[in-house]
């Protein structure tokens, strides 16, 4: 399952900020977290996003891990598409106070690799 798991980050990463800091969490499901700074205040200049975390289920991992190149590579294009438009809609800036813990959204993607 790492694998499946690195290969998506690499489908993805060009989704996020160069700058970006991502995180997977060693846990069955595809858990990444997500964040940058954000070099938006001068008072801050070390302010980071809010954090966008993405999941997607260990069965639709396992789905993956079973099926046929087709629909890996369809399933592919469409994780890309929806990182890509949750990116669009995304907003990283916050006005969390200064030395309090930084907002996260969570996303799970809707789709498996099966539908």
């Amino acid at each position: 399952m790492k694998a499946i798991k690195e290969h998506w980050i690499d489908i993805i990463k060009d989704c996020f900020p160069k700058e970006g800091e991502l995180f997977l969490h060693s846990i069955r499901d595809f858990c990444l977290d997500v964040n940058w700074k954000l070099k938006n205040d001068p008072n801050r200049p070390n302010k980071r996003s809010k954090k966008l975390r993405l999941i997607i289920s260990e069965e639709t991992i396992e789905d993956y891990r079973d099926a046929n190149d087709g629909p890996k590579n369809n399933y592919d294009q469409k994780l890309k598409i929806f990182v890509d438009k949750t990116m669009a809609h995304f907003e990283p800036d916050h006005d969390t106070p200064y030395g309090r813990t930084t907002p996260m959204e969570t996303i799970h993607v809707p789709f498996g690799i099966t539908y």
